[in-house]
């Protein structure tokens, strides 16, 4: 039981970012309607943020795979096996979506709370590959190893871009924040509905049709 510990502080993060979630639900549905279309303005590392939670999406259905099938396994179904991974899967789709919502109203700040999820979850992933490198795991061709590791690089990867994001744009500091970024005009037309450039990559590869 060696990641049990770290597996179930996991889910601390995850469940901070399914409140924000569910914050931002609230204040999205109550907040002024607009009959104009939104500003929408691609930040830093767009396409590669999208990849990543792509990729994280699919790792955590791996881990969720490999945790049923150790739990099946095992003499007793333990928890941690697979309800974190279950945990992490629905905070990976919730970021997807308020990363979406915030970029395309143009809203910044809110990137913060995003910031200290990924620090958050990072540290931990972190600190249980840790602990499976330490029980031995990495001298063996575990599945749950090196999920794992690469379940931790993407959130190393994400709160970089999370960190280049807030040092070009300052958008914490009031006095020295960059302006906000303007869509091209086009997007300024009320009959327009899609703009190869300014499209996210599911859109991209669903828009065919």
């Amino acid at each position: 039981h060696t990641t049990c510990l770290p597996e179930m502080w996991s889910c601390v993060p995850h469940t901070y970012l399914i409140f924000v979630a569910m914050a931002t639900c609230v204040t999205y549905c109550y907040r002024e309607k607009s009959t104009h279309v939104k500003p929408w303005s691609h930040y830093s590392g767009h396409t590669l943020r999208w990849l990543l939670s792509l990729l994280l999406l699919l790792c955590y259905m791996c881990a969720i795979g490999e945790g049923a099938i150790s739990a099946i396994n095992s003499a007793r179904p333990w928890l941690y096996l697979y309800v974190p991974p279950i945990f992490g899967l629905a905070a990976t789709l919730l970021s997807i979506s308020l990363y979406h919502v915030w970029e395309t109203d143009n809203y910044r700040v809110p990137l913060l709370l995003l910031l200290m999820y990924w620090l958050g979850v990072g540290g931990l992933q972190g600190w249980k590959v840790w602990r499976m490198v330490d029980a031995g795991f990495s001298t063996g061709l575990y599945v749950r190893f090196y999920v794992n590791i690469v379940i931790a690089a993407i959130y190393v990867l994400l709160l970089g871009i999370e960190l280049y994001l807030l040092i070009t744009k300052r958008y914490c500091c009031c006095s020295c924040a960059s302006p906000p970024s303007h869509p091209p005009h086009d997007l300024l037309d009320d009959g327009m509905t899609f703009y190869q450039p300014y499209v996210n990559p599911v859109s991209m590869a669903t828009y065919w049709w």
